[in-house]
């Protein structure tokens, strides 16, 4: 069957996303994003997230991820935004949907 938690998160339709399985290096990852997004964001809206509304807090924090993705700087990626990164490999690699350039026809 399945725990009381996978039946309440499968009930309010949240998708739970899993880490690998003995794989350190991914769940410090996870942990270090975890702790950047409780302090620069659930922290400053905690009355936001206790409150009646719930949609205001997601508010806030779909603004952070957005920020969080495309503004702030990360030192892991040399100062770049996650975007920009992801963006800057697509190119050099073969996967860039607009770079015909490198396209192969079928």
């Amino acid at each position: 069957m399945g725990s009381s938690i996978d039946k309440t998160i499968a009930k309010a339709g949240i998708v739970h996303f899993f880490t690998y399985p003995r794989c350190p290096k991914q769940n410090g990852v996870v942990e270090r994003f975890n702790r950047t997004l409780q302090e620069d964001c659930v922290e400053k809206n905690r009355e936001l997230l206790e409150g009646e509304d719930p949609k205001a807090f997601n508010n806030e924090l779909i603004d952070y991820l957005l920020f969080y993705n495309t503004e702030r700087p990360h030192d892991s990626l040399e100062g770049q935004e996650p975007m920009k990164a992801v963006i800057k490999y697509l190119k050099k690699s073969n996967r860039y949907g607009t770079d015909t350039k490198t396209s192969k026809p079928i």
